[in-house]
């Protein structure tokens, strides 16, 4: 069922869903049964080729939460399944099962798998479709250079894309490393070190802030998304992204708290 893509939240009469069921029935046999398994990933493994009559509730709920299980669901008696679950052990696994099925999602629309790696940066966070809209990493903010999808890191066929950076940037970085320039005729032009005072001349470092500034304001303004449009769009939280993008999430990429709420601005 769930490789089927089966709903493992649904609940009963009594609003429990499949989660509680496991907890509330799991034995301290299993509990130290599951003690002694380090790596969850063979845990999880190793439940398919087991005997129904070895399977104990513990793993099962291991293997619910790394299927997308939700851990804060509450029934009818306000209990979550982690309340269900008296063993902290159980919970730290729990936990990390859910963890790591939350890497796996995109981060942008948490819809998709993440599917598509950053370079330089090597995050894989978003999916394709997301990941289309992206200048920089969502994740660490890096500057994207390439994007390789997950078939391509496996050895399989798959496109490569190049990011085009900004070409305003492009053009002010090729400014302000060079002390020559040239004038519309194609003559080069020294720019002066010296003024006439004897003072050095500052412009080139009064470009550099001013430069600077720009930056900081498009960072601010800028959706942090796609780099691309205007910031018009605000959670809750305070955080916010252009509609286009915003209408995708239900998280906020910055602090990753649930978007209850848009509001648009204009």
């Amino acid at each position: 069922m769930v490789r089927e893509g089966a709903n493992l939240n649904i609940p009963d009469k009594d609003g429990d869903t499949p989660l509680h069921e496991a907890l509330r029935h799991h034995t301290l046999s299993q509990l130290r049964q599951l003690q002694d398994v380090q790596d969850v990933g063979k845990l999880l493994m190793g439940l398919g080729s087991q005997g129904a009559d070895k399977k104990s509730s513990a793993s099962i709920a291991c293997f619910l939460a790394a299927n997308g299980a939700d851990l804060s669901a509450r029934n009818k008696k306000g209990q979550t399944p982690l309340d269900l679950c008296p063993d902290p052990n159980l919970c730290k696994a729990l936990a990390k099962c859910h963890h790591e099925k939350a890497i796996e999602e995109c981060v942008v629309c948490s819809d998709k798998k993440a599917s598509v790696m950053f370079m330089p940066c090597g995050h894989m966070c978003a999916c394709e479709a997301c990941a289309a809209l992206m200048k920089k990493c969502v994740q660490c903010r890096a500057q994207i250079d390439r994007m390789l999808p997950f078939s391509v890191c496996c050895g399989g066929n798959g496109t490569i894309s190049e990011v085009i950076g900004d070409s305003e940037e492009d053009l002010a970085c090729s400014i302000l490393p060079s002390s020559e320039s040239k004038n519309n005729h194609g003559s080069q032009i020294t720019q002066p070190q010296l003024m006439n005072n004897g003072s050095r001349d500052t412009s080139n470092s009064d470009i550099q802030k001013l430069q600077q500034q720009l930056q900081d304001i498009k960072e601010q303004t800028m959706c942090p998304v796609c780099l691309d449009r205007l910031k018009n769009m605000i959670f809750l939280c305070g955080h916010g992204t252009c509609q286009m993008c915003g209408d995708r999430m239900s998280e906020c990429p910055i602090c990753r708290k649930s978007v209850e709420k848009r509001i648009l601005l204009y």
